[in-house]
């Protein structure tokens, strides 16, 4: 194996490497919006347990199921558990508890998903198909752009989604977000083959 192929190799192995450690982990999010990584033990009839995943030999936690949206396991499968909510739960969410217009509702739906919504696997796939080859990776970055954001594991409170001029807003920066990483996993991946095409060179 030349010079070349060797360094592709290697970097090929570092970025899936890199990839599968950030993944490695449940997430298990509250009805409430709150993130909680864990290492999930059990989902019993009436509570999860977990331990939490930088301390996998700590206490074991129990949290009541009814406390509990969503369960996002390590290998890219949810589980979605019912809430049920009503249009009341979102006036609690404001101060003076009146009903906030709606263009109050959409712009604060754009602030959340500019500070809560991330897309990691948009940036890591087009790197990813960029370093194999340019012209992959563009068409990846696009097709991963064009697919609809899945917002509701990154809300910071699942019950402002009954609200659609809040989910209006924060879907549509969660769009705009998406592309961005869609755009910054395409030009890392250039650059990538731009130092690895230098060093081969020399």
């Amino acid at each position: 194996m030349n010079m070349k192929n060797t360094s592709i190799t290697y970097l090929h192995i570092l970025i899936i490497a890199i990839s599968t450690v950030a993944s490695a982990q449940d997430q298990l999010i509250t009805i409430d919006g709150e993130k909680i990584s864990a290492d999930i033990k059990e989902v019993r009839l009436g509570e999860i347990a977990y331990r939490e995943s930088r301390n996998p030999s700590g206490p074991l936690y129990i949290i009541p199921k009814q406390q509990v949206y969503m369960i996002q396991y390590r290998n890219g499968t949810k589980e979605v558990f019912s809430y049920s909510v009503g249009e009341q739960d979102v006036n609690e969410h404001f101060v003076n508890g009146s009903l906030p217009s709606s263009q109050e509702l959409y712009f604060q739906g754009k602030s959340d998903a500019r500070m809560h919504y991330t897309k990691t696997g948009t940036m890591w796939g087009t790197l990813g198909a960029t370093v194999l080859y340019a012209p992959v990776g563009l068409a990846t970055g696009i097709l991963l752009g064009i697919v609809p954001p899945k917002i509701e594991d990154t809300v910071p409170d699942y019950k402002l989604l009954k609200s659609p001029e809040y989910r209006s807003g924060y879907t549509k920066k969660a769009r705009g977000k998406k592309w961005g990483a869609a755009a910054t996993g395409f030009g890392i991946g250039v650059a990538v083959n731009i130092i690895v095409f230098s060093l081969v060179s020399n």
